[in-house]
Formats: C-alpha cells, structure tokens, sequence
C-alpha cells in the first residue's frame, strides 16, 4: 500500500461472509486488518485514516481507545446503540436488554486522534443530536461538518469528500 491507498473489507455477517456481526466479532475483525496492514505494508497505525460510517463508528471509537492514529473520521455517529434502541422503543425498556452497546459516548473522551465527526442534520436514522454530543465531549483536536439539509446516506451529495482530504493536513 502506498499513499493514497485505502483497504475496504467486509465485516463478519455481511456481504456473504459467514459469522455473526456482533460487537466484539467486528472488533476482532477490525484488529484482524491492522494486523493485515502492518504485516503486508511498511504502514503503521499513525499512518492510518480510520473511517467508521454508521455501525462502524463504534468500532472505529473502540480502535482510537487502544491506537493512536493519523486521524480517525465519523460520519453519522451514534452515542450508543442502546440510545438508538431506546428512542425507537420508547414506552420499553429496551436499553437494558440490548447485548451490544457499542458505547462511544462513553468511549470518546479515550480518543486522542485527531477527530471529524460528521453528519446530516436531518439523518432520519441516527438523529444529529448524537453527533453534536460525541463532538462536545471529545477531546482536542477536532472537527466537525454538520450539514443542514443531509440525512443518513446522502452526505457525499454535499462534498463532504473535500472536507475529509483537507482536515489535519
């Protein structure tokens, strides 16, 4: 791998791959391709970009929390996943019963990379306010791209690429 260059892998459960995509599965697969980059490249892990969509910010939280690295990105973060499960079912106790939390809230003040958070004001799957917390309680450096009229998928529809090349170079 070269400058410039990026690995893009699939996790376990998803697209076709065997397994079960729970929380520490794809921690192990995550620890899997660094291991994959540092024994087939002459990279480190303060050479890398870890960008985490989504589901994969919490894996990308969790990897800071251990790594230190170039920069990490989140694009439409969450704060937990038990959050998420419990502003779905409201009127349930569902926070309590969900096995995978996947915590960034409570991870974000151990990421010492510099940081982007970004995410669509009008994301209709994860709500923004996420963002906005995960933002207020990270450490220095950071940044943040928050746009008003995106939602979960279309971000890239706002050049979203030109802040992510540009930030912390």
């Amino acid at each position: 791998m070269k400058d410039g260059e990026f690995l893009l892998f699939a996790w376990w459960g998803y697209s076709g791959n065997k397994g079960n995509p729970t929380e520490n599965n794809l921690y192990k697969d995550a620890e899997s391709a660094l291991k994959w980059i540092e024994k087939n490249t002459y990279l480190q892990k303060s050479d890398l970009v870890i960008y985490g969509e989504s589901l994969s910010t919490g894996v990308a939280v969790e990897l800071d929390t251990r790594y230190l690295f170039k920069l990490i990105v989140l694009e439409a973060p969450f704060t937990s996943i038990s959050d998420i499960a419990q502003k779905k079912y409201k009127i349930y106790p569902v926070k309590f019963f969900v096995l995978d939390k996947f915590d960034n809230y409570k991870k974000i003040i151990k990421v010492f990379s510099p940081l982007l958070i970004i995410s669509g004001m009008k994301d209709e799957v994860i709500p923004h306010s996420h963002s906005v917390k995960l933002f207020t309680k990270a450490n220095d450096p950071k940044d943040c791209l928050f746009i008003g009229e995106a939602m979960h998928n279309n971000l890239y529809d706002f050049n979203i690429d030109k802040k992510v090349i540009n930030f912390n170079s």
